[in-house]
């Protein structure tokens, strides 16, 4: 295991995990795979959420498929371990990108791998000329220390909700 700084936090890693993982953009042809990791990583804690198979393709095809979809994807050999998914959007500014889903699967979390992809997505989104990236998580699950680690900071928005 190896360490890197970022800041105050360390991030550890595994470098023998790194080398067996290959990272590419997305197509709409890995959504089996991915609704299944989807499946299994939103179905365990802290999210707890009784996803379906087919409710999960269903959602991530919606992402992906849509006219500015975009995602990026992580497999070791043919088995997806982590992808990444939203929309590219125009905006007065300049090009932003709404990161809508992310997940690593929960065995794999903690060896640089989620890490690794969102740095393959900045720079993928960078290289098309997005300017800002935006997400939204929970308060106070990993995820949060995750996308902090990563440079993401809190912006002064109030999410809102009405049930139907």
């Amino acid at each position: 295991m190896g360490t890197e700084q970022q800041g105050d936090a360390r991030a550890w890693y595994s470098f023998e995990a790194m080398a067996t993982v290959d990272v590419s953009l997305m197509g709409l042809d890995d959504l089996g795979g991915v609704a299944s990791l989807y499946q299994h990583t939103f179905n365990a804690a802290p999210w707890n959420e009784g996803w379906g198979f087919e409710a999960a393709s269903q959602r991530l095809e919606g992402i992906l498929a849509a006219p500015n979809g975009f995602g990026v994807l992580a497999r070791r050999g043919d088995v997806p371990v982590a992808f990444a998914l939203g929309y590219l959007e125009a905006w007065v500014s300049g090009r932003h990108f709404l990161l809508k889903e992310m997940c690593t699967a929960p065995e794999r979390q903690r060896e640089g791998i989620g890490r690794f992809l969102l740095e393959f997505l900045l720079s993928t989104l960078k290289d098309r000329g997005v300017l800002q990236v935006f997400c939204e998580t929970r308060a106070g699950v990993p995820a949060e220390a995750f996308f902090r680690r990563a440079g993401f900071r809190a912006l002064n928005v109030v999410a809102l909700g009405k049930r139907l």
